[in-house]
Order: C-alpha cells, then structure tokens, then sequence
C-alpha cells in the first residue's frame, strides 16, 4: 500500500445544535407537542356553547289523501323551515375543566421528553466529535513522530545489515579461521 492510497478526511464542522433539528426522533417529538396543543384546543373547545343551524325543504309527489278525497301532488316544495339551536353545558364543567387540564400536562410531558431527546442528542454529538478528535490526535502523531521514526529506525537497520553483510564478505574473502576462534589475514 502506497502513501498516496491512504487519505486524511477533515472534518471541520464545529458542534452546532442545528445538526441536532435535521435529526427525525427530535422533529417527531416536537411534531406531537403541536398534535397535543391541538388537541388541547378540541377539548377547550368542547366546554364552550355548541350552535346548531339548520334548513329544511320537503314536498310530495304523486296522489295522496286529502281530507277523505284524493289529490294528486307535483314535486313542487310545499314546506320548508329553518331550526337554530344553542347548546350550553350546565352540568359537568369540572370535568370539562379537569380535561383541559389533563391535556396541559400532557403538552408539558411531551415538552419534557422533547427536551430530553435533545439533550441526549447533544450529548451523542459531543461525545463522537470527541472520539473523532481522539483519532485525529492519534493519526496526526503517528503522521508527525511514529511514522517519521519509523522510516529513521528502518533506514539505520537497513545500513546496519547491508555493513554486516559487507564484513561477513570481507571476512570470509580475507580471513581464514585459524586456531582458538581467531581469524588469520589470507
């Protein structure tokens, strides 16, 4: 593998809190806070007065009885009416209270949970931008003192077995063995 296969990715993004909108857990807690304000508002809604409006049209067609004699009717309208209505709840409004008042705390625990997720968010991105800056530090040392010492300690091993074989070949070429281990000039 050459030096030219391995390549460095920077990452220069700082921790920013608009990563953490992007990510779906956190926009999906947020979305059911609005559903629960909603609902909150339909049951608010329910303690209050009801109005009712209505029309009506009706005719007949075809004979019908009269007052003992028969009639025949075309589809023309013969009654119409209109019906208002008003609707006021006088009985139970402690429990249109006390629903209000359940669906405020629901928006308060949903609230609650958002700020969690997005605490637990944050705390996620820190920690990998942490484990990235621990990778970085070990790739830049490696970069700037292992790898350079490395080469340095291959280098000198290098010389030190080319020398070597350089004095076995001069001494096998020069010298004989002679008595006692000693080595005799040829």
């Amino acid at each position: 593998m050459e030096d030219s296969d391995l390549t460095v990715i920077p990452l220069d993004i700082l921790i920013d809190t608009s990563l953490l909108e992007q990510s779906p857990l956190l926009q999906y807690a947020r979305q059911q806070i609005v559903q629960m304000e909603a609902q909150r508002k339909v049951v608010k809604a329910e303690s209050g007065a009801d109005f009712n409006v209505g029309y009506f049209i009706q005719s007949f067609a075809g004979p019908q009885e009269v007052n003992g004699q028969l009639e025949t009717f075309d589809a023309v309208p013969r009654f119409q009416g209109a019906v208002v209505g008003m609707s006021v709840p006088l009985l139970g409004l402690k429990s249109y209270k006390a629903n209000v008042a359940k669906a405020e705390m629901e928006i308060l625990v949903k609230q609650k949970e958002s700020e969690w997720l997005e605490s637990q968010l944050q705390n996620q991105l820190a920690n990998y931008f942490q484990q990235y800056a621990f990778g970085k530090q070990h790739v830049d040392y490696f970069q700037s003192s292992a790898l350079p010492n490395a080469e340095s300690i291959l280098r000198n091993a290098s010389r030190g077995y080319q020398s070597c074989l350089l004095y076995t070949s001069l001494q096998t070429f020069c010298c004989a063995p002679g008595r006692n281990g000693h080595f005799i000039l040829n």
